[in-house]
């Protein structure tokens, strides 16, 4: 597995897939995206893309919490202790992200993740 920050428009076809489960009802786009603070990707020895995430860090009164903005392949666990190193060295102590995806939820609470609310919309 390498994983690499990238800004590529392979990254960016993959991350398109995301927005397949978009948790923004269309307020963020695979191009808000890739104008993150940092994009990267997870690619197999043969080179092949496997997976693409792309997080903001930001400074609040907590301290600073990395987010995943959107990511999109296969690999997501693998991937995840390269991704909490990356935001640790930007100086993240927390990490944070969004998903409508029951499984996601069930896979990223095994991994130590508590989820802080439940969000609800309706269309008026």
């Amino acid at each position: 597995m390498i994983i690499a920050a990238e800004r590529s428009a392979e990254v960016a076809a993959l991350l398109a897939r995301a927005f397949k489960h978009d948790t923004s009802g269309g307020g963020y786009t695979v191009d808000d995206a890739m104008a993150s603070s940092h994009v990267y990707s997870m690619r197999d020895a043969a080179g092949k893309l496997r997976l693409a995430w792309a997080m903001d860090i930001r400074r609040d009164r907590k301290g600073v919490r990395a987010y995943v903005t959107a990511c999109a392949g296969e690999g997501m666990q693998q991937a995840l202790p390269e991704c909490e190193r990356i935001a640790r060295e930007h100086g993240a102590n927390r990490l944070g992200l969004r998903t409508m995806r029951p499984g996601m939820v069930k896979r990223m609470t095994e991994a130590g993740f508590v989820p802080r609310f439940v969000e609800l919309e309706k269309e008026l």
